[in-house]
């Protein structure tokens, strides 16, 4: 969970970690753009996860979490809000136009503010320079990946690697759009595969996204699709460097946190597919078309998690869960009339399940253990 939640932050706006930054002097699309098209993609990836994890709780019967906890939770969320003003300024600064280096600059400074106001995380002097020191070995793992990228880019497109990879998956996919994204993201996986993610993305970015923008995807929405599957490279088997990472720190086998990581994370490898041929999830074409996009991403998120975990108010047979998978890849088909029969399955469903659940009285009747010799 971790390592799948954690691979989604470069994917959540606003901040999209270095990518979105990378991607605006790429595109030369606008940082509010950016982050708009990104918003609806990111927030189903997370409903996702979220669901999988709810519903993987109740096939496993977790017990909820005590309200004894709960006031833990309300002084955690109280201490929040002044640690979003840095973010804050970081957002309208670049929505105002000011470069990524000047409006960084901006939200260090209003993080030097908030951090000295509030007397439980003002900084000495030494507190100052561990952070100058630990910010400054940062930045320079992040700019040797990134001048290594470049290197990468730089080769890539002296020697007319780009055009060559573009003509071969025009002449394997034969023109097809599907069977293009399908390649696309092979592609993006393999060349993400244990780099960071500005470093993946500005390869991704030279290499697999101009065939997307060739084929008629907008530039916004082909550099989202590759940036997607090379963020989801750190939970991919075999090298998945979240999932080793989150593996080193559980002290388990990081092949199955991989694949674990990989199942919950499932929905995110299939979302580039969805806003490639429904632009409303990129908030993209009218309120019609947005809202029937999220209406129906809603419906085959929950679908696809019903059927990979096998569980949705009760355990589920494979009968159902092959009903909720098929009722999904309907709702992602792109006919019309497949969208529609995938819905109506999909209420038809849920119905099916709320109506077939056993009383109260005859599943408290189940759960109750019968020994031999007990008295009824």
């Amino acid at each position: 969970v971790e390592a799948t939640a954690s691979t989604g932050g470069q994917l959540m706006p606003p901040i999209m970690g270095a990518a979105a930054f990378v991607m605006v002097e790429i595109t030369g699309a606008s940082y509010l753009s950016i982050i708009t098209a990104a918003l609806l993609p990111a927030l189903f990836y997370y409903l996702s996860i979220g669901a999988m994890v709810h519903f993987e709780a109740g096939r496993v019967n977790q017990q909820r979490s005590a309200r004894a906890s709960w006031p833990e939770m309300r002084r955690a969320l109280v201490r929040l809000p002044p640690f979003l003003v840095p973010v804050a300024v970081l957002l309208f600064s670049m929505i105002y136009g000011y470069s990524p280096i000047l409006a960084g600059f901006y939200a260090f400074l209003a993080l030097v503010v908030v951090t000295t106001v509030r007397k439980e995380t003002r900084l000495d002097l030494s507190g100052w320079i561990d952070a100058l020191v630990f910010g400054a070995k940062n930045a320079a793992l992040i700019a040797v990946a990134c001048a290594t990228a470049g290197l990468v880019v730089g080769v890539i497109e002296v020697l007319g690697v780009g055009l060559k990879f573009a003509s071969a998956i025009f002449s394997v996919s034969n023109g097809v759009f599907f069977v293009t994204l399908l390649l696309v993201m092979i592609g993006s996986i393999i060349l993400g595969m244990g780099l960071p993610t500005t470093a993946a993305y500005v390869i991704v970015a030279a290499i697999a996204a101009p065939p997307l923008v060739n084929f008629g995807m907008s530039p916004v929405a082909a550099h989202l699709f590759v940036l997607y599957y090379a963020c989801l490279s750190a939970i991919t088997p075999p090298v998945a460097i979240a999932a080793y990472a989150a593996a080193g720190i559980a002290g388990c086998d990081p092949i199955r946190a991989a694949l674990h990581a990989t199942k919950l994370g499932s929905a995110g490898f299939i979302i580039p597919f969805a806003f490639a041929y429904y632009p409303g999830l990129l908030l993209q074409g009218s309120w019609g078309d947005i809202a029937g996009a999220i209406l129906v991403g809603t419906m085959v998120i929950f679908g696809l998690a019903i059927a990979i975990i096998g569980w949705f108010t009760r355990p589920m047979s494979l009968a159902w869960r092959a009903a909720f998978g098929l009722a999904s890849l309907m709702m992602l088909y792109v006919t019309p009339w497949t969208t529609v029969v995938g819905v109506i399955a999909f209420g038809a469903l849920i119905t099916g399940v709320y109506l077939s659940r056993p009383k109260e009285g005859e599943a408290q009747k189940e759960s109750v253990p019968v020994f031999e010799g007990t008295e009824k």
